[in-house]
């Protein structure tokens, strides 16, 4: 791994880019600690060359689509193991950043419905994630189809830290409304079926109408179910910028006053 990351920085930048190209060193070489490190420790580092190889050259043939990030790739490595290689494109407006952030996060998910990272490529120019291949698939049908996946990530490849708040509001809307969001669809005469996440925000001045009628809950406990729906309303926000963390979400629920026992 170490030979890749010598070559990072051998041919100098022209002189309007020299800053810009010294920081992506520095990042890559972050990445190189990384994935070296306990974080990365679970992904396996693949030669650029091993990449060549398991996608006949990075051929058109083998391009199954693109991204945010840069183009996919189908490949199949020595051991005949299927695998989607991710390649960043220089001019994405995706960087060292996005990609860390992948490699710290994804490893350590584990859900069906997630695609696992097997590995990664880092050397010289080249930054390459490598996933399981999910034939007759895309990467954003398996974690949006169930509807928990955060909206932003799925259209733009980008991982927040604020991407679990967007499924722990959808879990929470679901336990308030008692509608489960896989099979959801209200048909409105006249108009297209809303998702569960457009019809909360629809009635969020009218929250009454999103809880659950069997909950039948007192007037001290509706008061609480309420500032609920607010803070998962929250947290459903389509753009991670304008959600809260989870520290906050945890602040929020627990400052919601609870009535004693009567």
């Amino acid at each position: 791994m170490a030979d890749g990351f010598e070559n990072l920085g051998t041919h100098p930048p022209s002189k309007s880019k020299e800053e810009k190209t010294e920081g992506q060193v520095m990042n890559m070489r972050g990445l190189a600690n990384l994935i070296g490190g306990a974080k990365g420790a679970e992904l396996s580092h693949f030669s650029f060359s091993q990449i060549l190889a398991a996608t006949d050259n990075l051929s058109d043939g083998n391009l199954v689509g693109n991204g945010g990030f840069g183009c996919v790739y189908k490949g199949k490595l020595s051991n005949g193991v299927d695998i989607a290689v991710k390649r960043h494109d220089a001019s994405s407006f995706q960087g060292p950043h996005e990609f860390r952030t992948e490699i710290e996060s994804i490893p350590i998910l584990r859900h069906r419905n997630i695609i696992a990272l097997l590995g990664c490529c880092v050397q010289a120019e080249e930054s390459i994630l490598i996933y399981e291949y999910m034939p007759n698939k895309c990467l954003a049908s398996i974690i949006a189809g169930n509807g928990y996946a955060d909206p932003e990530y799925v259209a733009t490849g980008i991982i927040s830290e604020k991407a679990d708040v967007y499924g722990f509001g959808i879990v929470l809307l679901e336990i308030i409304s008692g509608k489960l969001i896989q099979s959801y669809n209200l048909k409105v005469k006249g108009h297209r079926g809303l998702s569960l996440p457009e019809y909360a925000h629809k009635y969020q001045t009218k929250l009454h109408k999103l809880v659950d009628p069997l909950l039948r809950a007192k007037e001290y406990e509706s008061s609480q179910i309420m500032e609920c729906l607010k803070v998962a309303l929250l947290c459903i926000q389509h753009l991670a910028k304008h959600r809260p963390t989870m520290s906050e979400v945890v602040t929020m629920l627990g400052s919601i006053n609870i009535a004693p026992w009567q």
